[in-house]
């Protein structure tokens, strides 16, 4: 989702509807290539800004598997708050002037880390992994067409 590195496909197919072409060499500056087009009305930093809260971050956050209720905090600019959430947004509250901010964000950051992972009781993660993954390579014990070709 990087500025300047990820390039909406509206923003693509808005270049391509001018129907014009640019002259690319291999050290063109990406920036120059965004500013020619933005001087034809396709303003690259408003089709990624649209592109970036409406698909990257309501996309994130609608797959979060965390709740705010598991937190009582939020650290701004080294200061702690109470916070609650009002239309998907943190809403600032109080100052808690006697609380850690650093403290807080080690303590959420570990249970944000591991928010959801199996642990076993001496606290130590549980689960299991593929001890025998496919080989990188096509056929035989690698990857295979799919749907097979006898199936």
């Amino acid at each position: 989702f990087v500025e300047g590195r990820s390039f909406p496909i509206t923003y693509v197919r808005k270049l391509l509807d001018l129907g014009e072409t640019y002259p690319v060499q291999k050290d063109t500056p990406v920036e120059q290539i965004m500013e020619h087009f933005s001087k034809k009305g396709v303003d690259y930093k408003t089709e990624w800004t649209k592109w970036y809260e409406k698909d990257c971050l309501a996309g994130t956050l609608s797959f979060q598997n965390w709740n705010t209720d598991d937190f009582q905090y939020v650290v701004q600019d080294g200061k702690v708050f109470h916070y609650s959430v009002a239309g998907g947004k943190v809403v600032l509250g109080d100052e808690v002037p006697d609380a850690c901010a650093k403290d807080l964000q080690e303590k959420d950051k570990a249970a944000l880390q591991n928010y959801g992972r199996p642990y076993t009781e001496a606290g130590k993660p549980s689960g299991t992994y593929i001890q025998k993954p496919l080989e990188p390579k096509i056929g035989p014990g690698g990857y295979l067409p799919w749907p097979p070709a006898d199936a």
